[in-house]
């Protein structure tokens, strides 16, 4: 496929997806922003149809690269919150800091549990196969 066709096509799918996520919000009254719908669209659309993978990547590549422009407005929005952030800095700190170690330490210990499933797995497994070879 042609790198423009790609990058056509790849554009396509996600503002596809995208606008029918708004579209999606709009009617249904999801409890979800329009564009994490768009999101799971996108994902759905990734699982049914594999070979569009390469157009997505390729269209969104330079978007990604360059995605530290996008944090620019949510910055420059911190600037008109500053009176509430300074009021209420203790309360946002232990929200920020005590959600993220609650993430990290539930990731974690998903991750052992996991990973220790897995080592036991292959250790079960090279134990039948060296058994069978006796």
């Amino acid at each position: 496929m042609n790198q423009a066709v790609k990058i056509v096509v790849g554009t396509l799918a996600i503002l596809g997806c995208y606008y029918l996520g708004i579209l999606i919000k709009q009617s249904t009254s999801l409890p979800l922003p329009a564009a994490l719908v768009g999101l799971l669209l996108l994902l759905v659309l990734l699982f049914l149809a594999p070979r569009i993978e390469h157009a997505v990547a390729s269209s969104s590549a330079p978007l990604l690269k360059h995605m530290s422009l996008f944090f620019v407005p949510a910055v420059l929005g911190v600037s008109l919150y500053w009176s509430d952030i300074q009021a209420h800095f203790f309360s946002l700190t232990l929200a920020v800091v005590g959600s993220t170690a609650f993430c990290l330490g539930i990731t974690a210990w998903a991750a052992s549990k996991i990973l220790r499933n897995q080592s036991v797995r292959s250790v079960e497994s090279n134990g039948r196969g060296k058994q069978g070879n006796d």
